[in-house]
């Protein structure tokens, strides 16, 4: 069984002039879920306008590939891995809870695929509603971030 967890590792690879940055979420997927999950990633990453959501086939690992050119960084550094924590993050949150029905045999990958595009069609209101919420991340330090749950503050 996979292991449920809310938070996720944030990992920085610096390369040349780009900046690789992973997030990667605390579980495993059991093998009989890996094609489910696959498809589910699939048609997540179609949708995707940043990054991309990998599952290693031989291991079950998951994780959330976003690529910046460094270029792209305000003059301000720390901005930047701001937005960059803020993005992994908010795609993570998204992402996940349709993936977590799928480890728990209750949706397939395409119902799951579903799910996540529905929970678009009310992207106004979302929208609206993120601006009032606190970042759903937190800074422990200059180096070390945790990805924190949906509708933690």
């Amino acid at each position: 069984d996979a292991e449920f967890t809310d938070r996720c590792d944030l990992v920085f690879s610096i390369r040349d002039e780009d900046v690789l940055a992973m997030g990667i979420p605390r579980l495993t997927v059991k093998p009989s879920c890996r094609s489910a999950v696959a498809t589910y990633l699939t048609r997540v990453n179609f949708c995707l306008r940043y990054g991309k959501i990998v599952l290693s086939l031989d291991d079950g690992e998951l994780r959330y590939e976003y690529l910046v050119h460094s270029a792209a960084f305000a003059v301000d550094a720390s901005d930047a891995v701001t937005d960059i924590v803020a993005t992994v993050c908010s795609i993570l949150e998204r992402a996940l809870p349709p993936l977590y029905m799928i480890l728990a045999g209750v949706w397939t990958g395409d119902q799951a695929a579903d799910a996540y595009k529905d929970s678009f069609k009310d992207k106004k209101k979302d929208d609206a509603d993120t601006e009032k919420r606190e970042p759903q991340y937190c800074r422990l330090s200059a180096n070390d971030y945790i990805c924190m749950p949906v509708g933690a503050s």
